[in-house]
């Protein structure tokens, strides 16, 4: 048997193993962080579509719905071009007349069973895709107010009536101090709707955020 002593070449491998070892871990911190940057602008970008989609969700469920509950016969249209405002955050709010007897049988009552939609209403009301006629869009402007505004649309694709109230229950008949006795009777309310919400930077494809809501009136 003959050993071979020669060592010749092993401190070439070794370098050359030790070369493609940092090669590697380069290769990796680079990727982590190219993607950890890559992912960070996509979070940014959602964050601000985000936050346009909830203040619209705010003026939509805080300030509309109620005021059109309050009055019926001005309809959506009316209520959304009376609305305050203020210091210019809302740069405007599109509703279109032809869809307020629409709006209101979304607000009042449930989805026909035989058709799936509501009286007054087409197809295209109740599909899932709020930028498909929605009810009303929103168009924010930007925190720096010069640049592009946030455009925000918002539809009820389906209504439930409740069996609940806000003051509680309601007492009818005889007083509670007069003789006999009184009944509780259930009030359908409140109403619970689905809210599709879809809010993007104006003219832009991927600056983008998407909801869906359900909201106890």
């Amino acid at each position: 048997m003959n050993i071979l002593r020669d060592k010749r070449g092993v401190a070439l491998m070794l370098v050359l193993m030790i070369v493609v070892i940092s090669a590697g871990l380069l290769s990796a911190i680079m990727y982590y962080v190219l993607s950890g940057s890559e992912i960070s602008g996509l979070q940014r970008k959602y964050e601000t579509s985000k936050e346009a989609s909830l203040g619209a969700i705010d003026i939509f469920t805080k300030e509309l719905i109620p005021k059109v509950m309050q009055q019926p016969a001005s309809g959506l249209s009316a209520v959304a071009a009376a609305l305050s405002q203020g210091t210019g955050i809302v740069n405007s709010v599109a509703a279109d007349a032809t869809q307020n007897p629409c709006f209101l049988s979304k607000l009042t009552t449930s989805p026909l069973q035989a058709t799936g939609t509501w009286a007054n209403c087409s197809a295209d009301d109740v599909n899932a895709d709020p930028t498909v006629r929605p009810d009303i869009t929103f168009k924010l402007r930007s925190a720096s107010g010069s640049g592009q505004p946030f455009e925000v649309k918002t539809k009820i694709i389906d209504t439930i009536a409740g069996n609940s109230n806000i003051s509680g229950i309601s007492l009818t008949g005889a007083g509670v101090v007069e003789s006999g006795f009184g009944t509780i009777s259930t009030r359908h309310f409140p109403y619970f709707y689905t809210i599709e919400v879809e809010g993007k930077l104006e003219n832009s494809t991927t600056e983008r955020a998407s909801f869906e809501i359900l909201y106890a009136y």
